[in-house]
């Protein structure tokens, strides 16, 4: 019994303050263990949502490298360009100062007897084209259409306009027939005619 008595005494009996206080202890323990798993899962959301945005961030720096790569090319290419067209450039300057040199060299020689013969054997020769055939170019209308107008200097003055597509000869007797209409001759037209009268 005296062992019993000496276990009693060693192992009192806790009071109720104690027990209060232990029970206290262990639910706050209960309760940082809870906030402790809460505050985990929210730093493990927030990790989730970090490696979300960081997925987001990666794709859109891909994207961008893309359109550098893309903008840089097409700068390279740019200045490729530029460099042809300076090169191109440099070309232009020396062929224009070579020609301006030409154009200097040729103002300073004076045309030889044999060209100012032969411009003025062409003057005349057109001098008399135009007496003879009353005709007058449009030059300007040269290039699309055979242009200008007739006139004998007495009575008879028509302008004539003929698309090149007409076809050389064809433009050729028109131009014939205008000159023996100015002449007072008769169309080419009109002599087919009499000599060939359309039966009734």
């Amino acid at each position: 019994m005296e062992e019993i008595l000496k276990r009693v005494n060693k192992y009192t009996a806790p009071n109720i303050t104690e027990l209060l206080e232990l029970i206290q202890e262990s639910g706050l323990r209960e309760n940082t263990t809870t906030e402790q798993e809460q505050h985990l899962k929210e730093q493990e959301q927030n990790i989730n949502e970090l490696h979300t945005k960081i997925t987001i961030l990666k794709q859109q720096l891909s994207v961008q490298k893309k359109v550098l790569e893309s903008k840089s090319e097409d700068l390279r290419k740019q200045k490729e360009l530029l460099k042809q067209l300076e090169i191109e450039k440099c070309n232009l300057v020396e062929e224009n100062l070579m020609l301006e040199a030409k154009k200097n060299k040729m103002e300073t020689v004076q045309p030889s007897l044999r060209d100012i013969h032969t411009i003025e054997t062409g003057r005349r020769k057109l001098d008399l084209y135009k007496e003879l055939t009353g005709i007058r170019w449009d030059f300007t209308a040269l290039k699309q259409n055979v242009k200008g107008y007739i006139n004998n200097k007495k009575n008879y003055v028509h302008s004539f306009c003929y698309n090149l597509n007409e076809g050389e000869k064809h433009i050729c007797d028109l131009l014939w027939n205008e000159i023996s209409i100015s002449t007072g001759c008769a169309s080419l037209e009109e002599q087919s005619s009499k000599e060939n009268p359309v039966p009734n």
